[in-house]
């Protein structure tokens, strides 16, 4: 009989390796392994969480979260900074993941978004993206 998929387990082992560039590229420290899935911290009080949530709606979520100085945290997904920041559409940084094959296609898509946004992370207002996304304040297209 084949082994049960467990995405959580999956989100950890692969997404370790394919978020290794927010250590290498962005400074950040970790992963912290958590039972939904891994955390990076930056010195700049940027936290980045790859989870897996589910059963019921299945997906893989990327989320930024930002604290500064013992200020509130405020936390936005990355599809909804992807749009923030005018890289393109909510749709092109999907999450759903349904089974084995989707999570680990969400991870890899999902690592790549980050990516290509992690230096306007790192260089821009990320404080009022993140505060336009919790307002869905966000450009129309």
């Amino acid at each position: 009989m084949g082994r049960r998929f467990d995405p959580g387990e999956m989100v950890r082992r692969e997404g370790g390796d394919l978020f290794a560039f927010l250590i290498s590229d962005g400074d950040f420290v970790g992963p912290e392994v958590l039972a939904s899935g891994l955390v990076y911290h930056h010195r700049s009080g940027i936290q980045i969480a790859i989870s897996y949530l589910g059963p019921r709606e299945p997906e893989v979520t990327t989320t930024i979260r930002v604290s500064r100085d013992g200020g509130a945290a405020r936390s936005a997904s990355l599809d909804c900074l992807w749009v923030a920041f005018q890289y393109g559409t909510l749709q092109d940084v999907p999450t759903s993941a349904v089974n084995a094959r989707t999570t680990a296609k969400r991870l890899k898509q999902q690592a790549e978004a980050l990516r290509r946004l992690l230096p306007t992370l790192l260089t821009s207002d990320v404080d009022d993206a993140v505060r336009r996304c919790q307002g869905r304040l966000l450009p129309d297209g």
